[in-house]
């Protein structure tokens, strides 16, 4: 299932200059995938949420592979 679409919900200073993100993923069957993290101020949280695509397309491969092993 590849993602169809992802982006930045949320962004939030907060106390000691962390920001605390939410991303937002969209599988191709409308799955949601939440991730929220607390990123410095010097993190890229684009190139993060980019980064983050290919390791869940790769979960979603191996769950649907695993569904089809056991007959699901």
């Amino acid at each position: 299932m590849p993602i169809i679409s992802s982006q930045v919900v949320f962004t939030s200073q907060q106390a000691g200059g962390l920001i605390r993100t939410v991303e937002k993923h969209i599988d191709s069957t409308g799955g949601e995938h939440i991730f929220e993290y607390l990123a410095s101020a010097s993190d890229n949280v684009n190139a993060i949420l980019a980064a983050r695509i290919p390791v869940i397309e790769e979960n979603l491969a191996n769950a649907e592979f695993e569904e089809v092993l056991r007959g699901i």
